[in-house]
């Protein structure tokens, strides 16, 4: 799991650049992405973080 999270952190940074090309250069689909993006990515985190805490508790009981 934190193999996949660290790739997939380093692609973000890697493609951050062409994000804000495509974010800046229509007001669409993409710019609306690009806003939700922080938002949906610490919402997954936090949900995942919950699912793990539960998991663990339950299998603890």
């Amino acid at each position: 799991m934190a193999g996949t999270l660290t790739a997939t952190g380093l692609l973000l940074v890697r493609l951050t650049g062409r994000l804000d090309r495509l974010a800046t250069a229509g007001g669409g689909l993409a710019a609306r992405v690009s806003a939700l993006a922080p938002v949906g990515t610490a919402a997954l985190v936090v949900l995942l973080g919950l699912g793990l805490a539960l998991r663990g508790l339950t299998g603890s009981l």
